[in-house]
């Protein structure tokens, strides 16, 4: 090759690639397998850090809105239970499966009718112990560490009237 055969300025320009900073969860994949799942602002350099310490030969990421990266990286951990992301403990419920078992919850050492147990009053409850909700495709999803937290909680008969209250006076 000589030197008029390189690229011109032109063409380099004209097909250059522009670095944005953007959110995403990436895969690692290693003999087609996932081998990590994570999330990142800067793909190219989360990569290169990972080529210390993991094998894997191909990789995927797609883009995602901020607030999604959090659960997004949870469900997909969960999901393909990858070898290096052992160390994670980032699970979710969601918030479906959360009300079978607060159902079963007493207050005040009495059991409370079905009626309370809709989503906007779990929801109630969750912002009550000051839990964060993560939204993902019209589905509400909270920590597994937080589900312990409302499992754990004493609630009282005079907690649950007064979110019942406030959720009353929303309706109005």
């Amino acid at each position: 090759m000589n030197i008029k055969e390189l690229l011109n300025i032109e063409d380099i320009l004209n097909n250059a690639i522009t670095f944005e900073r953007k959110a995403c969860v990436y895969f690692l994949i290693n003999n087609d397998k996932v081998v990590y799942v994570g999330k990142t602002h800067d793909i190219n350099n989360r990569l290169c850090s990972h080529l210390k310490d993991k094998i894997f030969n191909k990789y995927y990421y797609f883009e995602c809105k901020e607030e999604s990266l959090n659960l997004l990286e949870g469900l997909y951990i969960m999901k393909y239970n990858p070898i290096y992301n052992k160390a994670n403990n980032m699970t979710f419920k969601s918030l479906s499966t959360i009300q079978s078992f607060i159902k079963n919850i007493e207050i005040d050492n009495k059991k409370l009718s079905n009626k309370y147990f809709n989503k906007p009053f779990l929801k109630k409850i969750i912002k009550e112990l000051d839990l964060k909700i993560y939204s993902y495709n019209l589905k509400s999803y909270i920590l597994d560490e937080d589900v312990e937290k409302i499992k754990n909680k004493k609630f009282s008969l005079h907690m649950i009237e007064k979110i019942k209250k406030s959720e009353e006076r929303c309706k109005l």
